[in-house]
């Protein structure tokens, strides 16, 4: 799978992948990471007692199955029904959605990001009128433990370069994290061409001081939030979950067969995310890893799809 993206204003540092015109590459289990660790907090607002983070994980992936295809060269296109049976006000819904996922997943491939939460998850600590009423979508760490934010734009037609300039305007709105300067701002915006292909601009915009503020960030708590969703969705849904064993490390995973994916942790992370609680897990079992397919990411959580011979795929 692919969309083409072209990239403008990065230093040189960054290299040719976001130089000008290029192709990002990426599996299906690679996409349903980005949107299951979007960083976004909920999705699906209806509460469902005990089922919640279940659903949630459905309600991400079935956006993606629902609204966009794979065609016969690879390329990323709008369903039938993106296409024509929407009306605008849930197009525009959609096109948001993708627009944080392809964010995501430009992130982890291109920027090397590690963690990546929205910025709604503290809105309750920051006042968005402290940054002049204009906020990004997301701040990130990187695999060097370094800042980056990010700012989303989701459309369901062409380029929009005016939501390309307010992108770049919410991001001059952070100056510092923890004290440091992030390494690198980004504008990224998701549409679909003329013909139908989904694509992507990608651009670093000048650095202003202007109304910008300085954060602080709790690293411990940052984490927390950002696995919310998968320690949600092992407490809520324990008799679902089971511990292997792949390459010497004890993962704790959950099937969900609705979507025919199992998504998981190492258990030295889960028990350092939660203290050191554990669950009523059922008995290890040994998985022969050199048959077993599946994405393994920076974050450490594994998603495999259980329904295609995927290719083990790293980030390192």
């Amino acid at each position: 799978m692919f969309v083409n993206y072209e990239a403008d204003k990065f230093t040189r540092i960054w290299g040719k992948k976001l130089k000008g015109h290029n192709t990002l590459n990426f599996s299906w289990p690679e996409i349903v990471h980005a949107a299951l660790m979007v960083g976004k907090q909920s999705y699906f607002e209806l509460s469902l007692h005990g089922y919640y983070s279940y659903m949630e994980v459905i309600y991400r992936y079935s956006m993606l199955k629902a609204f966009i295809l794979e065609d016969s060269t690879g390329g990323i296109v709008k369903s039938e029904v993106y296409k024509d049976v929407l009306d605008p006000s849930e197009k525009g819904a959609v096109s948001y959605f993708l627009g944080n996922v392809f964010t995501n997943l430009v992130s982890i491939k291109l920027l090397g990001v590690k963690t990546i939460l929205h910025y709604d998850q503290y809105k309750h600590t920051y006042s968005i009128s402290a940054i002049g009423g204009c906020k990004p979508d997301f701040i990130a760490q990187n695999y060097r433990d370094e800042w980056i934010v990010l700012e989303s734009k989701g459309r369901s037609g062409r380029k929009d370069n005016i939501a390309i300039d307010k992108a770049k305007t919410q991001l001059k709105a952070i100056r510092k994290i923890n004290n440091n300067i992030p390494v690198v701002k980004v504008a990224i915006q998701t549409y679909f061409t003329n013909s139908g292909f989904a694509k992507l601009h990608i651009e670093d915009p000048d650095d202003s001081k202007i109304n910008s503020v300085k954060l602080e960030i709790n690293h411990i708590k940052f984490l927390k939030r950002y696995y919310k969703l998968i320690i949600d969705l092992f407490y809520e849904n324990s008799k679902k979950v089971y511990k292997v064993i792949i390459q010497n490390t004890v993962y704790i995973l959950i099937n969900i067969p609705e979507i025919e994916i199992e998504v998981g942790l190492p258990e030295y992370l889960f028990k350092k995310l939660t203290n050191n609680i554990d669950i009523d897990f059922k008995n290890i079992q040994n998985w022969d890893f050199e048959r077993t397919k599946f994405f393994l990411s920076r974050d450490k959580v594994i998603v495999i799809d259980i329904r295609e011979n995927m290719k083990v795929s790293f980030n390192k």
